[in-house]
């Protein structure tokens, strides 16, 4: 018996997902039955369709059910949950973040984006400019340096390499996504700590924003951690080389990485002695490839979705945490962009499910706030945060104290929250319209996957040459990431539309469907 609460201040798809996930976990619902139907279900429950509509993809997208052509939802076989480490602890469950927004409309048609879904301030029809030459053209980011890439064009060529007018390739944070005066108001707040400026600060980060870190991590993620074991870096790299250290101190030499990875990742994995494989997390055969290389790390992303759109299952959250079990092994979570999911709410992560304390969680604000910020923070599971204690002096804190305590005070003031709801609804808008003018431009042969979460939407095209892609998009100064997958004759393609202003966009995709003619 599901029953909804009106007043309970979650909204109510949230509280219809919840019922049915506590059913099917708890066995009220079994593997193999058929859920009912969403027009069944919205009358028993007195709810609009549309809003189990939104219940219901939710549990698809985790992996709990199973959408069947013209038939009810399938409930699918859920692992039995570890027992282990954190049994008989208490934390701040997962509950509903005020961050999480509306879903959208799926069933918005092609000529519907082209019409509807154009932001403010871009003209509303899609114009042929004609052929200009790419020399005339204009940098897409006012006052930007146009970079230039090594080693851009194949060797043995002696043309020098092309500027980047129009980077698809980059997910940084979109320029028309951030108001600076909130934040110079609480960078002014900060100055006023004259006494704290004047100092390094603490070296696990300060207490204010761990304390503020901790909150958020429990209530929008599911976090298990406590104020203390949560640590304030400097970015990525520099969390990654913490981790690296420590990981080193456990006698563990052999690391796998995702293919979609940060490029830095795998030399600083190497730069640190450890033995580096590459996979594919989304595979079926991953948990045969980790355990034949002996593998007793691994660094992925769960909840960051791939090319198609895709995240990791429930089902393969569980077989993952088994392995390391079983190994002894650690998963080290990067939890980057979790916090742009455009429909539904962000799926648990990795780290909430761990109940072995074998999960080291890290994220960074950098996807929301300017990543020249340069904060970024880990979870630790017990043993590795024993390990930092007892070398704390090899480690020196290289985030600033400013940024902390501005950012600190910015979340207690609910900017935070404000400003991933922003987000989500920018980027939501433009990824709707950048996949329109995407479809719009290139043929019927490309597969265009527009993005659930994040600022990359997927191409996927039949064709045996996957490196001429990307050489004829830098050939007409545009930059994009081809993902190295294992199918022949299969090229996947990400293009990111964060770091090209809106106004632009039609363009570069224009001057990019221009160089793949004929692929």
């Amino acid at each position: 018996m599901i029953v909804l609460d009106a007043n309970a201040g979650v909204p109510m798809y949230e509280q219809v997902y919840e019922a049915v996930k506590v059913h099917i976990e708890q066995g009220s619902f079994r593997p193999g039955q058929r859920l009912p139907s969403i027009r069944a279900m919205a009358a028993q429950l007195g709810v609009s369709k549309i809003t189990v509509e939104q219940a219901y993809l939710q549990l698809a997208t985790e992996g709990y059910i199973q959408a069947h052509n013209r038939a009810p939802y399938e409930v699918l076989e859920i692992p039995q949950p570890l027992v282990g480490y954190y049994d008989g602890m208490t934390y701040i469950g997962s509950t509903s973040d005020r961050t999480y927004g509306n879903v959208g409309n799926l069933g918005e048609s092609k000529e519907d984006f082209l019409l509807s879904v154009k932001p403010k301030g871009v003209r509303q029809s899609l114009i042929d400019t004609g052929e200009q030459k790419v020399e005339k053209l204009i940098s897409y980011c006012d006052g930007c340096i146009t970079s230039t890439l090594n080693n851009a064009l194949p060797k043995g060529t002696n043309r020098p390499p092309h500027p980047i007018l129009y980077n698809f390739a980059t997910g940084a944070m979109d320029p028309e996504g951030f108001d600076f005066k909130r934040w110079k108001r609480f960078i002014g707040y900060a100055l006023r700590d004259t006494k704290r400026l004047m100092t390094y600060g603490q070296l696990e980060g300060e207490p204010e924003l761990r304390s503020a870190l901790n909150q958020y991590l429990q209530q929008a993620r599911g976090v298990r951690a406590t104020a203390e074991r949560i640590l304030v870096t400097s970015g990525t790299l520099n969390s990654l080389h913490m981790i690296a250290s420590l990981l080193q101190c456990q006698g563990k030499s052999k690391v796998a990485i995702d293919r979609q990875s940060p490029s830095f990742a795998k030399a600083l994995w190497k730069d640190y002695g450890f033995f580096v494989l590459e996979v594919d997390t989304g595979g079926p055969q991953l948990i045969a490839t980790l355990q034949a290389a002996n593998v007793e790390v691994l660094y992925c992303m769960p909840s960051h979705g791939d090319s198609m759109g895709r995240i990791m299952t429930i089902q393969e959250r569980t077989e993952l945490l088994r392995w390391a079990q079983s190994q002894r092994a650690f998963i080290i979570e990067d939890d980057y962009d979790s916090e742009l999911r455009y429909y539904g709410k962000p799926v648990l992560s990795l780290q909430g499910m761990d109940r072995q304390d074998c999960v080291i969680y890290m994220g960074t604000p950098s996807k929301v706030l300017p990543p020249s910020i340069r904060l970024s923070y880990l979870v630790l599971p017990v043993v590795l945060y024993d390990d930092f204690n007892k070398h704390r002096k090899a480690y020196g804190q290289s985030a600033g104290v400013l940024e902390q305590l501005a950012w600190a005070m910015y979340m207690d003031e609910g900017e935070w929250h404000k400003q991933i709801r922003r987000l989500r609804k920018h980027y939501l808008e433009k990824s709707k319209y950048f996949t329109s003018v995407l479809r719009h431009y290139l043929d019927d042969t490309y597969e265009v996957i527009a993005p659930e979460g994040g600022v990359y939407a997927g191409i996927r095209k039949a064709c045996s040459q996957k490196d001429v892609f990307r050489t004829r998009a830098l050939e007409v100064g545009c930059d994009i990431k081809v993902i190295d997958r294992d199918e022949t004759g299969v090229v996947e393609v990400l293009l990111s539309f964060s770091g090209i202003p809106t106004r632009d966009l039609e363009r570069a995709v224009q001057v990019l469907a221009e160089a793949w003619k004929g692929l």
